[in-house]
């Protein structure tokens, strides 16, 4: 079979880069961030090329998951291997750089793009607030930005109305015809596309020994989907800009947004809309519809509370005496703000800023609410819960948990496994601390094997052994190694593995030995990946990112992140002088970073 156009090893790197910047920031991450595949990326990308060159390639097995909507809904997620996943991201790289040509002035799926123009309007004079940038690292965090450019360019060409409206179930109702038909005109290879179809079937969800539907993109973290969902609204984008202009016209993934003239051309323009989604055989969401007048859209939008906010983070806040102004002027704003929740519109972007504040300068008047929020607006856990850590002390933090844990309507495994991130975060006592690692024991026991998320929980418990423990708790971690057939998810065995090898050569011998023995030796490259690694003479400049601390957005500083500490540590088997001084100058430089006491003793502990 003849080399594939776009599917080179130059643009597997650049894809496998791409995929490693956002694999700390997914929903669902991996233990060690799969450090495996950074370890010798070279070899497997090359063995990933020439299975596509021969015609041999087949994905592997992908992950499912799901993430919390509202009212007991969730949203089915996708994570490929990591292989397939590159050579996904590849192929739709490529595609898109072909047909960008094509694209509308205001239309965006990325966030790098949308941040692109922010700077502009920044540049412009028209101003943004910084805080409101892709707080939490994922692809759908740029909606505040999005809010901010929306409101800017619609209200400063001063258009009377604002429509707005989305596409239900968006992801899943794409038809792969409609997909074929965005390339046609795309001068690509065939191939190319060929493979694009054949990746799309092997991962798209369908029923157990189905054929495929041929509708429905699989709805994943890397924004690979994404792409191939925007190329499809391009013939929409074209009639919808013809319609009301090109400055009239905003679209961000699904999302739409048009500046009309009057409430009748508003509605002439949703049947506009409709009519033309239905052209690619989808449907506008109707009940997510608005023709609003400008003063009507300040309420939607909240934009008086979101300048408040704007203000209130500007204000100084160095000393004492101003972190109490800065205080009371947010408490001031939430008692203004809170009469309009029942309002609607996009309060909960509006609360997730509050929350954040709120962590940052340390106010606890949000905390009698939280557990109902996350009950009511799952979608806020990650940040409810990192509020709730920040304001609290450990023990705090865990009966909160554990209140969420146990709560019947609390249906959702995301938000528990997110709350369970939490205590990979906190800072206890010694008291505490053994609360916790009893948490995580059980976990792995099957203690809360009833609380929905459960298994990826479990996944989490050794690194709460690793952060709260020490040697004493090896036996724990060796009983579950001896078991490994009998974890209830191989990310949990990797969990057990990777701790457990990271404590020594005696340790890495026993998991070796355990791991010799599984039926389906899901294990095998990541050891592989390890015996390379410990042939290491020097560590590759590419771990550097691995090193650094994280900044924590609602806590307001720097912190250590448990998985980087982890791939350091798994660093320290290779004896050679070169890696050892590495991860010694590694660990020096860790401590000199303005982090608490605890991380500092952490480091100091874990990487003596």
């Amino acid at each position: 079979m003849p080399k594939i156009q776009g599917i080179t090893k130059p643009s597997l790197w650049k894809a496998w880069k791409n995929v490693r910047k956002q694999l700390s920031r997914t929903y669902l991450r991996d233990v060690t961030d799969f450090v495996e595949y950074d370890i010798d990326p070279d070899w497997w990308i090359k063995r990933l090329l020439k299975d596509v060159e021969c015609g041999c390639y087949e994905p592997d097995t992908v992950h499912r998951f799901s993430v919390a909507k509202k009212m007991g809904f969730s949203r089915r997620m996708t994570l490929p291997g990591i292989p397939d996943l590159v050579l996904y991201r590849a192929a739709v790289d490529y595609l898109y750089k072909k047909a960008k040509r094509r694209e509308r002035k205001h239309v965006y799926f990325a966030q790098n793009t949308l941040s692109k123009k922010i700077r502009q309007i920044e540049q412009d004079g028209a101003g943004t607030d910084p805080v409101y940038t892709f707080t939490s690292g994922r692809a759908f965090a740029a909606w505040s930005d999005y809010d901010q450019y929306r409101k800017r360019l619609l209200l400063e060409n001063v258009f009377p109305y604002i429509v707005t409206t989305d596409i239900t179930n968006f992801f899943d109702t794409i038809l792969y015809d409609r997909v074929a038909d965005a390339l046609h005109g795309i001068s690509v290879d065939r191939n190319l596309v060929g493979l694009l179809f054949f990746i799309l079937e092997r991962l798209s969800i369908r029923d157990a020994f189905n054929e495929s539907p041929r509708i429905g993109l699989p709805v994943d973290d890397f924004e690979c989907s994404r792409t191939l969902a925007h190329l499809v609204l391009f013939p929409h984008d074209d009639r919808m800009a013809e319609l009301v202009g090109e400055d009239g016209y905003i679209r961000w993934m699904d999302d739409q947004n048009f500046g009309v003239e009057s409430y009748s051309t508003g509605l002439k323009v949703l049947q506009e809309c409709g009519n033309s989604l239905s052209r690619l055989h989808l449907t506008p969401n109707a009940s997510k519809s608005r023709i609003l007048s400008l003063q009507e859209a300040s309420r939607h939008f909240h934009f008086d509370i979101n300048a408040e906010l704007d203000n209130i983070v500007k204000m100084p806040n160095g000393t004492a005496s101003e972190r109490r102004s800065v205080r009371k002027a947010l408490r001031r704003a939430w008692r203004n703000a809170e009469k309009f929740e029942k309002k609607g519109g996009e309060w909960g972007k509006v609360l997730k800023r509050f929350y954040r504040y709120a962590g940052i300068f340390g106010t606890r008047f949000l905390q009698k609410r939280a557990l109902q929020d996350i009950l009511k607006e799952p979608t806020l856990a990650e940040r409810v819960a990192d509020y709730m850590r920040v304001t609290s002390n450990a023990g705090q933090y865990v009966e909160f948990l554990q209140g969420l844990w146990q709560h019947e309507e609390q249906v959702y495994p995301d938000v528990n496994r997110e709350l369970a991130e939490g205590l990979l975060k906190l800072e206890p006592s010694s008291d505490e601390a053994r609360t916790i690692r009893e948490i995580a024991s059980g976990l792995l026991s099957g203690k809360y094997k009833k609380i929905p998320g459960a298994e990826r929980c479990a996944a989490l418990a050794p690194l709460l052994i690793l952060r709260y423990g020490d040697r004493r708790s090896l036996p724990l971690l060796k009983r579950h190694l001896n078991n490994l057939e009998g974890l209830a998810l191989p990310a949990i065995a990797k969990a057990v593995v990777a701790v457990y090898v990271s404590y020594g050569d005696l340790e890495y011998r026993a998991a070796v030995d355990a791991a010799s023995k599984l039926r389906d030796n899901y294990l095998a490259h990541f050891f592989r990946m390890l015996d390379i690694s410990m042939q290491y003479s020097t560590v590759p400049d590419r771990f550097i990112i691995r090193r650094e601390p994280v900044y924590d957005i609602v806590a307001g500083k720097k912190r250590i992140d448990m998985r980087k500490l982890l791939v350091l540590r798994l660093l320290r088997l290779n004896k050679k002088i070169g890696v050892r001084n590495w991860v010694r100058d590694t660990r020096d430089r860790m401590i000199k970073q303005d982090i608490s006491d605890f991380d500092k003793g952490l480091v100091a502990k874990l990487l003596s």
